[in-house]
């Protein structure tokens, strides 16, 4: 039987069972647009420079770096946690690592 996969990996020696995972894997991996606007809306005034980690271009590693006035005052740990919680459930389903560089506008700028 021949799984129909928008992806092209029906054409491959994979096993029903294979091709059906991995084009749902294709269909629900996050990228780089997705990073961005989930901690853009989950952080008050928040701008999201993300991209792919250069050593895991195929997956979901991802880098960011975070300016906002939100992070005024707070210690690195707590910056990342804004972070961590913007993305909510996808940090445990979707994004297997983010490495994160976060600033305040002050910090950016100088």
């Amino acid at each position: 039987m021949t799984v129909a996969c928008p992806h092209r990996l029906e054409s491959t020696r994979l096993r029903e069972s294979q091709t059906v995972f991995l084009c749902w894997l294709l269909e629900t991996s996050m990228d780089t647009t997705d990073v961005k606007q989930l901690i853009e809306s989950g952080i008050d005034d928040a701008t999201a420079h993300v991209s792919t980690r250069a050593d895991h271009p195929e997956d979901d590693h991802f880098e960011a770096t975070v300016i906002s006035p939100a992070f005024e005052g707070e210690p690195l740990v707590d910056r990342h946690q804004l972070v961590y919680d913007a993305l909510g459930e996808h940090m445990t389903t979707d994004i297997h690592a983010i490495e994160l560089t976060t600033y305040t506008p002050e910090e950016h700028e100088g």
